[in-house]
């Protein structure tokens, strides 16, 4: 049980690394209040006069943010970065699926900029259509797009993935041990098979980009990580243990095991261990590569 242990902490600690920093890089939308005068001539069509409940909310929050107060629902969407034009209120993100963007998605996609004007005619909101894409990822940095995106937008399972490692940690800690547990040496070990995966992933600021941009930086830090994961995992120990269990002789000191017998093991092993991994970095290459 120490091995398989060891291989289901892996085959979670490893797909919630990636989640945390995978970001789909999905078109947003962003919403400011402008003053008339700074519109000027530069507008291609009229405003678009906003109606409905939904935009009557959303149009009083922002309201509120240029008044120096930050209402909760829009809080988490702010951008951390300050405007560049001086002005006080920051860029508010929605995705373009959600509601009210929806109905504007269509109109919105061709130009890229439309802006709004409230049902009494004396407030303007720019609306810009943002598209990120692997350029705006960079070491040591990270993800250099601006204005930037808050987190949880930007990286939309970051929950998921803490989620994922934490349910591995649990794994680990209720599967009974065969042993001791692991060594001080075997989680100095794991700590950095974790960093040496992840490190990248931080450092360029998304999954998917540190892959695809920056291998040169991802893929020596991933065969390290794999070294340290090997000897955290302790395969032939810990393959030996659980071939004498099989036997019932358990009192017996650890023979070599039979080679179709430890090389089933390994499989198993890595399998559970980067099987999960494998299929989601694939599966976002295939999705996000943007």
């Amino acid at each position: 049980m120490e091995l398989l242990g060891r291989a289901l902490l892996l085959g979670c600690l490893l797909p919630g690394l990636w989640l945390i920093r995978l970001t789909p890089l999905e078109p947003l939308v962003t919403i400011v209040p402008v003053e008339a005068t700074a519109l000027g001539s530069s507008l291609a069509e009229p405003p678009l006069v906003a109606s409905g409940a939904g935009w009557s909310s959303l149009l009083k929050d922002i309201d509120a943010l240029a008044a120096d107060s930050e209402p909760p629902d829009l809080r988490w969407r702010m951008s951390s970065e300050a405007p560049r034009d001086g002005s006080k209120v920051r860029s508010i993100f929605f995705k373009a699926e959600d509601e009210p963007m929806i109905a504007l998605r269509d109109r919105l996609a061709p130009r890229g900029r439309i802006v709004l004007v409230n049902p009494a005619g004396d407030r303007f909101y720019r609306l810009d259509q943002r598209t990120f894409t692997r350029a705006d990822f960079q070491p040591p940095s990270g993800f250099r797009g601006s204005p930037p995106p808050p987190s949880s937008i930007l990286y939309p399972f970051q929950v998921v993935g803490i989620v994922v490692i934490l349910v591995g940690f649990g794994l680990f800690l209720l599967l009974p041990r065969d042993t001791g547990g692991p060594s001080v040496l075997q989680v100095g070990l794991l700590v950095a098979a974790a960093v040496l995966f992840a490190g990248p992933l931080f450092l360029v600021g998304g999954s998917v980009q540190a892959l695809v941009r920056w291998p040169w930086l991802t893929l020596p830090c991933w065969a390290a990580g794999a070294v340290a994961m090997h000897f955290f995992a302790s395969p032939r120990q810990n393959a030996q243990l659980l071939l004498l269990q099989t036997k019932g002789d358990t009192s017996a000191p650890p023979a070599t095991p039979q080679s179709t017998a430890f090389a089933r093991i390994g499989l198993a092993f890595l399998a559970i261990a980067v099987g999960p991994a494998t299929v989601l970095v694939a599966s976002s290459l295939a999705l996000w590569n943007r």
